[in-house]
């Protein structure tokens, strides 16, 4: 048996909705995958495109990360980190 593990990212350009909580959390909640390693991240380089205030993508960055525990999803069994403290995805963007 091959195991596999789920990776997936949300951008923090506007405040969480449904469409959101539909598509993107609610299927991490399914019990398919929740066997499977979880690891979330915040696509917070993604956001600068539109030249956000910082302050304003610090707090969504913020709410972002206290959603996904709020929605049922369990902080010992998903790793959920931003996008920048990954300074190889930086690195990679630039070759």
């Amino acid at each position: 048996m091959t195991s596999s593990l789920v990776l997936t990212g949300i951008k923090t350009t506007g405040e969480l909705h449904l469409g959101n909580y539909l598509a993107a959390i609610r299927p991490l909640l399914d019990p398919a995958v929740s066997g499977e390693p979880l690891y979330v991240f915040i696509a917070d380089l993604h956001a600068l495109n539109g030249r956000p205030d910082p302050a304003e993508l610090r707090r969504r960055v913020r709410h972002v990360a206290a959603a996904y525990p709020a929605f049922g999803l369990d902080p010992e069994r998903i790793t959920l980190f931003r996008q920048s403290d990954v300074p190889a995805i930086a690195q990679m963007s630039s070759c």
